[in-house]
C-alpha cells in the first residue's frame, strides 16, 4: 500500500513540475486511519488505539513551509482543513 502511494505522489508532482507549478503549489496529503481488523480485531472506530488518533496529515508549500519539518505540537482535524484553505 505505501508503494503505491508513493507511485501516486511522484505521479501528482511529475504533474505540478510540467505545468511549471511545483515550486508554488500547495500540497496536502491525508488520509483516513482504515481499519483496525489486523492489529486489534475491531470494526468498528471506537477504541482509542493509536491508529485512529495518528492520521498522517503531511504539507508541501515551497517557500513556505521549510522542508522536514515536524509538528508535534498542534492538532488538526480535517473538519478544519477546507474551511481553513477558504480563508
Amino acid at each position: 500500500m505505501t508503494e503505491a502511494v508513493d507511485v501516486q505522489v511522484d505521479r501528482l508532482l511529475e504533474a505540478l513540475r510540467k505545468q511549471d507549478l511545483e515550486g508554488s503549489a500547495l500540497v496536502l496529503f491525508t488520509s483516513d486511519h482504515g481499519q483496525g481488523m489486523t492489529a486489534h480485531c475491531w470494526a468498528i472506530k471506537l477504541m482509542l488505539y493509536e491508529e485512529p488518533l495518528r492520521v498522517p496529515f503531511i504539507v508541501r508549500w515551497p517557500g513556505k513551509i521549510p522542508a522536514g519539518v515536524v509538528d508535534g505540537q498542534h492538532l488538526v482535524s480535517g473538519l478544519d482543513v477546507l474551511p481553513t484553505l477558504c480563508d
